[in-house]
């Protein structure tokens, strides 16, 4: 998969417990190539190049995360646990 093959991941970061949406998530690459937060519904868009790629999902009110997105993948829904 290279450039031109790039997929866009559409997500939602969920408070595991109660179902609600996280806002303000730090959502990331694990390779550091993009980085951008969730917003007030917890929603966020990520693109990537590679069949599989390791995403990270942080906050400070939750325990980090760690997903691994695939390129067959259009939606993925987080689901993050509290402290």
């Amino acid at each position: 998969m290279g450039l031109n093959d790039a997929v866009v991941i559409k997500g939602q970061v969920r408070d595991a417990k109660t179902g609600s949406p996280v806002a303000k998530a730090h959502v990331y690459l694990i390779k550091g190539e993009i980085e951008q937060f969730s917003d007030s519904s917890g929603r966020f868009e990520i693109c990537i190049t590679d069949a599989a790629t390791g995403l990270w999902i942080e906050h400070p009110k939750y325990k980090t995360a760690q997903e691994v997105l695939s390129s067959a993948q259009s939606i993925v829904f987080i689901d993050l646990h509290k402290k």
